[in-house]
């Protein structure tokens, strides 16, 4: 019967954790490859059968027998699993987590980050829940990588790219697929978050940065004309006003256009301030990964004060941060992929060495 195999797979399962958790407690000196994939092979077992009580029972015990720094190399797992359909797992998830996060809080702080910033609720929970437990222990470092976040977000996409971007999507719904709906879905999110930025200090993209303050001397009046336009067309269905808008959208679009085109290098100070303003007495934060458990720290010392836009059709930036160790750190910052929703961009912390 279904039920006597259960058992005996329950069984095997918690079995196979035990005998996970003791090589990793004895195989301390075996090589880091080996301790790596019995860490994946155990994270594995236990996500697939999350909902095993003796098996969550021997994982919380042996998440206390074994040596934190075991858990280091697999990070993204975990915080790729922080919330499951399973509470259980989620409370152990939790205690890993903010265990990790007293004990190597530069090796958490940025995934966790990322993670709080991400689109799904759940998740933007859990990920919270731990920052509260690291801010507990470091309020300082938690403030300094949300300031890295934030900016770095507005340094990888500009008012100018979010609107050519959604213009030319905008245009193809309308005049290529004929869908009024999805155009409208598009320019309406594109108008709000213009909104949102002029009005609450710039929340989002840094409006009280001298580029952003450009953009709107610039194409403020087309734009909310433009508005005006769509707005009015949403009562009354005339198509002829979403063709009178799309004169405007398309002025700005030509511009923007021709700008982008002498978009080469981005100076912090028009951008960030605030990150051009780290290297009057530089941070606590590590720079992004280099961490490594034991070993000095390398502490974010300035970042460049400005980046090369590489040409391509995204644009990447190519920054430059100083570490406390003198040496100077590359890394490609990508934008456009919803950068909100986007984690994985975030995690545009990757270092091209």
């Amino acid at each position: 019967g279904g039920g006597k195999r259960d058992e005996e797979k329950d069984r095997h399962v918690v079995d196979a954790v035990k005998g996970f958790f003791k090589s990793l407690e004895l195989g301390k000196s075996r090589p880091m490859a080996d301790i790596l994939q019995d860490t994946l092979r155990l994270l594995t077992i236990w996500f697939k059968n999350g909902d095993n009580d003796k098996l969550n029972d021997e994982m919380a015990k042996g998440l206390k027998e074994v040596s934190v720094d075991t858990w280091l190399a697999v990070i993204p797992q975990l915080i790729a699993r922080i919330h499951t359909q399973y509470p259980r797992v989620n409370a152990i998830m939790h205690d890993l987590l903010c265990k990790v996060g007293k004990m190597h809080p530069q090796a958490l702080i940025y995934p966790v980050t990322v993670a709080s910033n991400t689109s799904s609720q759940h998740r933007r929970k859990a990920a919270t829940a731990v920052i509260e437990e690291m801010k507990k222990s470091d309020s300082e470092l938690v403030d300094e990588a949300n300031l890295v976040s934030e900016e770095v977000i507005k340094l990888s996409i500009t008012w100018h790219e979010a609107w050519h971007e959604g213009l030319e999507e905008a245009s193809r719904m309308f005049f290529g697929e004929k869908d009024v709906e999805s155009m409208l879905v598009v320019l309406t999110k594109l108008h709000l978050d213009l909104d949102a930025a002029t009005n609450e200090s710039g929340a989002k993209y840094g409006f009280s940065s001298v580029r952003n303050t450009a953009f709107l001397h610039c194409y403020g009046k087309d734009l909310e004309e433009a508005n005006e336009w769509l707005t009015s067309f949403k009562k009354t269905r005339k198509i002829a006003e979403v063709h009178q808008a799309w004169e405007l959208y398309y002025q700005v679009f030509r511009r923007i256009t021709k700008q982008l085109n002498n978009l080469d290098k981005i100076e912090l100070q028009h951008v960030s301030p605030k990150l051009l303003n780290v290297k009057v007495k530089g941070l606590k934060l590590a720079v992004p990964g280099t961490y490594r458990a034991h070993a000095p720290i390398v502490r974010i010392e300035a970042f460049s004060n400005s980046m090369d836009v590489i040409v391509s059709k995204q644009r990447p930036r190519k920054m430059t941060i100083q570490g406390s160790d003198g040496v100077a750190y590359p890394f490609l910052l990508k934008g456009h992929e919803d950068l909100r929703q986007d984690e994985r961009v975030m995690q545009l912390f990757g270092l091209i060495n």
